[in-house]
């Protein structure tokens, strides 16, 4: 089948640049111009002319060509609207980004943990000195020292000392104030950010609704005007019968000719639509954008009845601004209390030989450190301030999100009793159109109406429809929005 359609497809364009070499051949002869007809300047400025016509108008036939070859690759695919979603859940690039948002600020909460659990270290060093003091204290960590070591060439001129050493060691923070307030602003980060994905997988939910429901409405107006300029033929081939017979002007036939080539130029235009809502899909499902989708279903009217409250102590995104702020305010406390000391206790087992993993010697070391930072040239005073305005910008972006969000959702109530209003004034308008166009066509086989009264009335219809279907959309979609803005 496919390379069936493959010749057909090439036939087709094998037959388009055959007509295209047609025109080229017949604009040649057009060019051509007899010189001693005409004087030299005229001549000249002729054949420009005539030779610039014949390279336009073969660019435009060679352009049109590759459209047409473009046009006929594509291909049509349908899908469901929750075939969509659960593509578009899988692998929009977008909620990619918020799953790794999640996992790096996990990442950050878990290096926290530092701040109560001890740091260990196993290391085994080889070195080889002559270094008179080094020597000699290498000499004594491996518990070598003999009474000629003290003589003193061989202090001052020792002989190169080797030293294998294997050391454990462990530091365990007591006491740090600003590393445990820094804890609860990394784990208040991290559950902001586990409710921005959350919010963000919602906001998807709302994109695709969107995106799904354009492609609907899309094919729709193709429909309608497709089927209008179905009808428009039909008058036409009427209009030019009654022409021949001598029962129309002219002008009435060409008034049809009008009718019809304004339903060709809204038919491209609904198609081009289609192309564009087809890939807005494709862009959210992160799949290519040469196949066409078509909806398995029709746009539809969502009638059931839905009681919309707001409630912005239960959203995911209101909720996560909350954290960030709290985030904001224990770093700005972290900062703060960089002025107090640390308090770590630490310890050391050590093993030293003159071959390598040797445990010929062996040592310890235990004890507490209490360090204070009293001054560090004013990192510590500006570290502060920052935090402080960080604290401050995020509790005030806090509010006025709060704000904003409510304002939308009063503004989308708003505009759902317009959508409404808008959807029955729509739905009675066709409604009576329909009624006017079969009144028309009565009127007009009867011949008491004209051909251009019976399209004006189509138009209208057709007009209404897509007025009607742009109206359940906008329904449609105002109700999703409500719900994307009242959902916990």
């Amino acid at each position: 089948m496919e390379e069936q359609d493959h010749n057909t497809l090439s036939f087709k364009n094998k037959k388009s640049a055959f007509k295209a070499l047609f025109l080229f051949q017949t604009l040649g002869n057009y060019c051509y111009v007899p010189r001693n007809k005409l004087p030299l300047d005229l001549y000249k400025i002729t054949i420009q002319m005539k030779y610039s016509t014949l390279f336009f108008v073969g660019f435009f036939c060679w352009s049109t060509t590759q459209l047409m070859a473009q046009e006929q690759k594509v291909t049509q695919q349908f899908i469901s609207q929750e075939a969509f979603a659960a593509a578009v859940m899988e692998q929009n690039p977008n909620l990619k980004v918020a799953a790794a948002e999640t996992l790096a600020a996990q990442g950050d909460y878990n290096q926290t943990r530092a701040v109560l659990l001890p740091q260990v270290s196993l290391s085994h060093t080889a070195v080889a000195t002559n270094n008179p003091l080094m020597a000699f204290g290498l000499s004594l960590n491996q518990a070598q020292i003999e009474t000629s070591d003290f003589n003193p060439t061989t202090l001052n001129n020792p002989s190169e000392t080797k030293d294998f050493a294997t050391v454990f060691s462990v530091q365990q923070p007591l006491i740090n104030m600003d590393g445990f307030m820094n804890r609860k602003a990394a784990k208040s980060a991290l559950e902001a950010t586990e409710l921005k994905e959350s919010r963000t997988k919602a906001y998807m939910t709302l994109s695709l609704t969107r995106a799904y429901m354009e492609l609907q409405l899309s094919y729709k107006a193709v429909s309608v005007l497709e089927k209008a300029l179905k009808t428009a033929n039909a008058y036409l081939k009427i209009a030019e019968d009654r022409y021949e017979a001598g029962h129309l002007l002219r002008s009435d036939v060409l008034s049809v000719r009008v009718a019809v080539g304004e339903r060709k130029a809204q038919l491209e235009e609904a198609r081009s639509g289609v192309r564009v809502a087809s890939a807005q899909v494709a862009m959210l499902m992160n799949a290519p954008q040469d196949i066409q989708y078509v909806p398995l279903d029709s746009l539809t009217l969502l009638a059931e009845a839905q009681d919309f409250f707001y409630s912005p102590l239960k959203r995911a995104d209101i909720q996560a601004l909350d954290l960030v702020t709290n985030a904001m305010k224990y770093k700005y406390r972290a900062a703060q209390m960089q002025f107090l000391p640390k308090l770590n206790a630490f310890g050391s087992y050590e093993l030293h030989d003159t071959s390598i993993f040797g445990t010929g010697a062996e040592s310890y070391l235990v004890g507490a450190q209490l360090k204070w930072n009293l001054f560090k040239g004013g990192q510590q005073l500006g570290s502060t301030k920052k935090a402080k305005a960080n604290f401050y910008k995020a509790a005030e972006q806090a509010v006025q999100y709060k704000n904003e969000s409510e304002l939308l959702f009063n503004k989308a109530k708003s505009q759902l009793d317009i959508a409404s209003i808008q959807l029955e004034t729509a739905g009675l308008a066709v409604s009576q159109l329909e009624e006017v166009v079969a009144i028309s066509q009565n009127r007009f086989e009867t011949g008491l109406a004209r051909t251009s009264d019976v399209l004006d009335s189509q138009a209208q219809l057709a007009q209404k429809s897509l007025s009607y279907a742009q109206a359940i959309f906008n329904y449609n979609y105002t109700k999703a929005y409500l719900k994307f803005l009242t959902q916990e």
